[in-house]
């Protein structure tokens, strides 16, 4: 069929086929270029590490705190002193002899004397011993009782100054002249004395130790020729002894006594006589 409307169909025709055949690929853009292969790090040498520290101990626990004190309640303010009144300060006082009683006893001891060698003091000793009387011609000797009775006043504690009344006595003496053994054995013969001394306690043994220096005469009773006393002369008294109290001021003891006796001139010549022994005493102070 010719014509123009064959012409229309044939290019209906050619428009669909264009429409439905796939367009051409267009040429892919050109790809980078390919960048520089970058040098792998060259790793540096690690130094040698230092030895490990040792471990520190941990430290100890704490101690559990005390438990805090509580607190004191406030007292009254202190009274004001001398100074602060603007009067002057008393002296101090002396320091104290010797130690201060504390119980009631000691008080009681020290206020009335008691167990303490002060005041007025008796001492009454009475011994057993040896004696003896001689002279130029003349000489007795035999069993003795050495004595003594002092009596004194406490000057200061454990001091005493006495007045002392001692001696020594002979019973039934053993008689000899000039050196021959006498028949007659019935002569008592005495030395005696009297005179002023001291008496010192060591305390608190109560040890003490007396003398004393006086006059003193020598006598003799025989039983054909009467009683004969030779004149005074010099005379001591020494005793040696120890206490013990019994009492709240009394004290018996023991200890021992020597007598010396040097009588004046007679008509035998000088006589010197000694008693001594050991003895026993009673004391009040």
């Amino acid at each position: 069929m010719s014509g123009p409307g064959s012409v229309w169909c044939a290019c209906l025709i050619g428009a669909a086929l264009c429409l439905s055949r796939p367009a051409a690929a267009q040429p892919a853009p050109s790809a980078a270029p390919a960048a520089e292969p970058v040098p792998a790090p060259v790793p540096e040498p690690v130094p040698e590490s230092a030895p490990a520290a040792e471990p520190v101990p941990e430290p100890a626990p704490a101690a559990e705190s005390a438990p805090a004190a509580e607190p004191v309640p406030a007292g009254p303010p202190p009274p004001p002193t001398f100074t602060q009144l603007g009067e002057p300060a008393p002296p101090p006082l002396p320091p104290a002899a010797e130690k201060a009683p504390t119980t009631p006893g000691e008080w009681k001891a020290q206020d009335l004397g008691e167990n303490r060698h002060d005041g007025f003091m008796i001492r009454i000793s009475l011994g057993f011993g040896w004696g003896t009387s001689s002279s130029d011609r003349l000489e007795y000797s035999g069993v003795g009782s050495p004595y003594s009775i002092a009596l004194g006043y406490s000057v200061i504690e454990n001091l005493e100054l006495v007045v002392d009344f001692f001696g020594a006595g002979m019973l039934g003496a053993n008689v000899a002249i000039d050196g021959a053994p006498s028949q007659d054995t019935e002569i008592d013969a005495r030395t005696s004395g009297m005179g002023l001394g001291a008496t010192y306690y060591l305390m608190p043994i109560n040890l003490y130790v007396s003398a004393a220096f006086g006059i003193g005469w020598h006598s003799f009773d025989a039983p054909h020729g009467g009683a004969q006393v030779s004149k005074p002369g010099f005379a001591l008294d020494a005793i040696l002894g120890k206490e013990f109290w019994v009492g709240e001021q009394w004290g018996i003891g023991a200890g021992f006594q020597f007598v010396l006796v040097q009588s004046g001139d007679d008509y035998d010549g000088s006589l010197v006589g000694m008693g001594f022994g050991g003895l026993v005493s009673a004391t009040y102070n």
